[in-house]
């Protein structure tokens, strides 16, 4: 279905209407997630986490993945 350029931007503009209230219900969960403490992580937390058949492979990541595992979940 082909439209004008004015029916395709009321359009985007009724959308982005209805998107505003959900991005800022978003941005305001993800600053709660900030303010969550900081735990410690031990080397069986993915056995309690996922199960006792899953491999723990914490011990064979190296300090440099463990890093950017810590910056690329706080970027998420």
């Amino acid at each position: 279905m082909w439209i004008s350029e004015d029916e395709w931007n009321a359009a985007r503009e009724k959308l982005l209407a209805e998107e505003k209230p959900l991005m800022k219900a978003k941005d305001r969960l993800v600053a709660k997630r900030r303010l969550l403490p900081v735990t410690e992580v031990d080397r069986n937390w993915r056995q309690r986490r996922l199960g006792p058949e899953v491999p723990n492979a914490l011990g064979q990541v190296s300090p440099m993945e463990s890093l950017e595992t810590i910056r690329l979940s706080w970027l998420n």
